[in-house]
């Protein structure tokens, strides 16, 4: 569960790669499942080596780049004699013995790749039912796009991964060996998340660097007896940052309403232009009149009654110094917290105004059809229409050049419900000035521009006579002009929705519906949606994470006897843990006081914290042969030591202050010790079979998250804690088989295994005072059965088969370590009975079948002799479909409800589709003079399979997120474009080219 790769190793540096599950041997421990040993190569001191390989799968041609991930990685291995001891120092007669040089392996590798699932391109989410969607060669037009940069070898794209090994050998005499070596890896990638599609440069930024040194020393005591001694120290760190800024990019507010001021980037462009601070009621991208406003003052005079004294004020001189209303291109913001300044929010948490002003806004548009208010200007309808009217103004146009350059620039489409005069006109209401402040337009405070002694304005309707009394305003009605954008020839008011006009209903529509901005160039309408036009997500996390580990192991093997083969081992680490996260930066944080750690004011969740804990372990086994049995028997000892930090006195009394409803007693446990007894042996049944059966405990502990996790969280906020008291998750396993080889070359191999795992990790809930709060405890289980059956055929006439077959279960209460916490968030609850797990998966048969030809060999293929040296292999995996918790609304799951049925019971209910993977590799060795030089061609997913991932509840489709019932046997299914997340599928075809060079 917990169990991951601190390290990742170029291939070029592998010698040999182990894996190893059911009951592996008792020198492996914190593992429950599997082991994987990599080896890595050493350097020959009598004898230079090397090999350089570049692979891609961006092809340069346009229409071979369909389904490129543009991937470019190279990859070089150099190893010989040492150069210092091996030529430098005999140049000053100091000269090894040639038994005694030292040898060194350097291995470099690297490759940027920009993925099936990259940023700025467009996807093509037009694709024909049952598809999935593609990343097309076309850049999005959205100007939060990624300016990527240089990385390494190549330039840079979403990820980017190097790796570095060199490794020292010394032989100081025959029987003793040592090893030093060093690893490095670099990495900088951008989470996918479907979300930032329109904001790419808003996705999130991860970076992660790791070190490993380490010495071992193998020393052959006897013929028979050997040990190991290892040192070695590895240090990590992960960072996360949304977009590469910190809690300190990010304001804070502590008003009563917890925001920052809303700003809707009407233009796209990522830059506020504000002026005065005003609220676009309807959505339309401009002011109109009636929206409210508040006009920006330049000073405020206070007058003193008594200059002196300063006792009494007399009055205060309020000068503004803009009263012109909010402008052509001006966009709309909200000053919440009333402190005068403009201090924009940058992530989507909930807004006051219930969402309207959300980063995920649809896309302004033109609510209803534009119109002329004419009402200030006592003008006649009549002359409006016939063109007698002495203004001017302009009814054909949607476009205002605010740059002045006669292109219609992103941004510059401008749509209101209402329609502006030409400059020149001055408007009554656009000359008033509340000098008094009582909100009135008082006499003096406006211009009387048509002499009718009162102060005239807008009223916001579309005023006209109903002339044939069927209560809309048609064409040729006498009343204010409008422009019939729709062709319908009546007019249409706003009615809060986005309309589209279909051509067979609207043949002289101008437009395919109401006029919007589109803002992310996708060239329609985009609604509210899950999508964000920028910004960052409301959690907008940052995290560093550090971790250090300092190793001592020995391990002494000795052949006792011709029976029994001794094997034993201790292993020491001393654990540094450091972590530091901040989510919610633009949330004020209100919890208990934190002097210590950066950005004191930032964040609702704030975890900081260094532990040092530490482990131990030791094994022995005895590998026994007796005749035809041969039996593995060992037992393993695993020891977790506290973190001293956490046995502090005033820590343990605010674990214990927080933690008291969970604990029996009110101690944190130093330390926690398992042992684990392991069993495997074989026996003949004849000649050709044996009987194989394999037993043993295993045990794995949390992730040093759920033990320290610590409770500096915001008052309201929902708590998740850790606990220093956690224990292993342990695992039973069983396993019995028989293996029968039919012929020479083909062996056959039937088992059957059962697995029971205790003190799985989940969350519980309690109340403690006003806070609720959740902490995570070893409190489930969970089970797995299964049958494997296996065939392998060796190789001979040129081809070679390795198949596996295996029918399983595994059942639980929960799939996740905190399903508890989020059961209680979601207001649901956890099952009361055992249910499939999210990897249930019944039926999986995987294989490879591999054809080849070494040196010298050259297979007839009817009649055709073909060349030497090369090898076609062909990977399947197929499996049945995993399962998914449907909806009371699916189609699929709605028949099979029973009354009084919990929630809880549909979980994992119903079945995604099953997937089908076929990937092929082809590869031709060649000599180059005295070298070797191979050619490689690798297709992943050759029958461009469409694998789906994920399906959502109410449909069971990847790319439909809802369901519509017509009637109780009628449907219909729905979904948008952000339910078409690409993430949903498995990666379709994929294509790499590579060659690699030996000498």
């Amino acid at each position: 569960t917990y169990g991951y790769q601190a390290l990742t190793v170029s291939t070029y540096a592998v010698q040999e790669v182990q894996t190893q599950t059911g009951a592996f041997n008792a020198e492996y421990g914190n593992a429950l499942s599997a082991v994987v040993s990599i080896v890595t190569k050493e350097g020959d001191p009598n004898k230079f080596a090397g090999s350089i390989g570049y692979s891609t799968t961006n092809f340069r041609i346009k229409p071979l780049n369909k389904y490129s991930t543009f991937a470019d990685r190279l990859d070089f291995s150099i190893s010989g004699p040492e150069p210092i001891t091996t030529y430098l120092m005999p140049l000053i007669g100091i000269k090894l013995p040639r038994d005694k040089r030292i040898s060194y392996f350097l291995s470099v590798s690297g490759e940027n790749s920009d993925t099936r699932l990259p940023y700025n391109r467009k996807f093509d989410l037009d694709y024909p039912e049952g598809g999935q969607p593609i990343a097309t060669l076309e850049e999005l037009n959205v100007p939060y796009k990624i300016k990527y940069g240089w990385y390494g070898f190549f330039p840079e794209r979403r990820v980017n991964q190097y790796q570095a090994t060199l490794k020292l050998k010394q032989k100081l005499s025959p029987s003793l060996k040592v090893v030093a070596s060093y690893t490095g890896n670099w990495s900088k990638w951008r989470n996918f998340d479907w979300t930032f599609y329109y904001t790419p440069k808003s996705s999130y930024i991860s970076k992660r660097f790791a070190h490993q040194f380490n010495v071992s020393v193998t020393h052959n005591i006897s013929p028979r007896t050997f040990y190991i001694a290892r040192a070695g120290y590895l240090t990590t760190e992960r960072t996360l940052t949304p977009g590469g800024l910190t809690p300190g990019d990010f304001m804070v507010d502590s008003s009563a309403y917890r925001t920052l001021d809303e700003w809707v980037d009407i233009n796209g462009d990522g830059k506020p232009q504000v002026r005065l601070q005003w609220w676009d009621a309807n959505g339309n991208g401009m002011w109109d009149y009636g929206e409210w406003v508040e006009y920006a003052i330049e000073r405020i005079d206070t007058i003193w009654k008594n200059p002196a004294t300063r006792d009494e004020v007399l009055r205060i001189d309020t000068i503004y110094a803009d009263t012109v209303p909010p402008q052509v291109g001006e966009e709309p913001w909200v000053d919440w917290n009333n402190n005068g300044i403009f201090e924009p929010r940058m992530t989507n948490f909930r807004s006051p105004l219930y969402g309207y002003y959300a980063l995920n806004l649809g896309e302004p548009f033109m609510d209803g059809e534009p119109f002329l208010d004419g009402y200030p200007y006592g003008l006649s309808y009549e002359d409006l229409i016939n063109g007698l009217s002495p203004i001017k103004f302009h009814m054909e146009t949607l476009w205002i050049d605010i740059n002045k350059n006669g292109i219609k620039d992103f941004g510059e489409y401008v749509f209101g419900s209402q329609y502006w005069t030409e400059d020149t006109v001055l408007l009554e209401e656009l000359t008033w000035v509340d000098k008094n402040e009582n909100g009135r337009p008082d006499w003096g405070e406006y211009v009387d521009i048509n002499k009718d002694g009162l102060f005239t304005q807008r009223d916001l309707w579309c005023n006209y006579i109903d002339a044939n009394g069927n209560g809309q305003y048609d064409v040729g009605e006498l009343g204010e002009p409008f422009l019939d954008l729709n062709g319908n020839g009546k007019y249409d008011p706003p009615n809060g929705k986005w309309d589209e006009w279909d051509p067979k209903e609207y043949p002289n529509a101008k437009f395919p519906g109401e006029p919007y901005l589109d803002r992310n160039g996708n060239g329609k309408y985009d609604p509210f949606s899950g999508f964000q036009y920028r910004g960052f997500d409301r959690w907008a996390v940052w995290h560093k994470r550090t971790a250090s580990i300092f190793l001592l192991k020995g391990d002494l093997t000795s052949q006792v006897d011709r029976h029994n083969q001794i094997k034993t081992g201790i292993e020491f680490q001393r654990i540094k843990i450091g972590m530091n996260e901040i989510q919610y930066p633009e949330n004020k944080y209100d919890g208990l006081p934190d002097t210590t750690h950066p950005w004191p004011d930032h964040g609702v969740f704030r975890s900081f914290y260094e532990r040092t804990p530490m482990t131990f372990a030791a094994y022995v086994q005895d590998k026994m042969e007796y005749g035809g049995l041969i039996a593995n028997v060992g037992v393993r000892l695993d020891a977790f030591i506290q973190a001293k930090e956490v046995l502090e006195d005033t820590t343990q009394e605010e674990l214990r202050r927080v933690l008291e409803p969970w604990w029996e007693d009110t101690m944190i446990a130093k330390s926690r010790i398992t042992i684990s007894p392991r069993l495997g042996m074989s026996y003949p049944i004849t000649e050709r079979s044996k009987l194989f059966f394999s037993y043993g405990h295993f045990y794995q502990l949390p992730g040093f998250d759920n033990f320290y996790q610590t409770p500096t969280q915001a008052s309201n906020a929902g708590r998740l804690l850790g606990n220093p008291n956690l224990t292993y998750e342990k695992t039973v396993a069983y396993e019995l088989g028989v293996a029968y080889a039919i012929t020479d070359e083909i062996t056959v191999q039937f088992s059957g295994y059962y697995k029971d795992i205790y003190d799985l990790l989940n969350t519980s809930h309690a109340k403690l005072g006003p806070i609720t709060q959740d902490v995570y405890i070893n409190s489930d289980y969970a089970r797995s059965r299964g049958i494997e059956i296996s065939v392998d055929k060796s190789l001979s006439n040129y081809w070679s088969l390795t198949a596996n077959y295996t029918f399983s279960y595994a059942y639980g209460k929960s799939s996740s370590d905190r399903s508890g916490y989020d059961a209680q968030f979601n207001q649901t609850a956890i099952p009361l009975r055992d249910l499939p797990l999210d990897w249930d998966q019944r039926h999986r048969l995987k294989g490879t079948l591999r054809f080849m030809a070494r040196k010298g060999e050259h297979p007839n293929l009817f009649g055709l002799k073909l060349p030497d040296r090369w090898m076609l292999s062909f990977i399947f995996d197929w499996g049945s479909g995993f399962p998914y918790t449907p909806s009371v609304n699916n189609p699929e799951y709605k028949p099979k409800i029973k009354p009084g049925e919990k929630a809880w019971e549909r979980t994992n209910a119903l079945r995604m589709p099953p997937q089908f993977n076929l990937d092929m590799k082809f590869n031709k060795d060649f000599d180059i003079g005295k070298h070797r030089a191979s050619f490689y061609v690798m297709v992943d997913n050759l029958t461009n399979r469409h694998n789906v991932r994920y399906v959502y509840s109410d449909t069971g489709k990847p790319d439909k997120s809802w369901v519509e019932w017509i009637d109780d046997t009628t449907y219909v299914f729905h979904g948008d474009d952000y339910s078409k997340n690409p993430a949903h599928w498995e990666p379709p075809i994929s294509i790499r080219l590579g060659v690699q060079f030996n000498w």
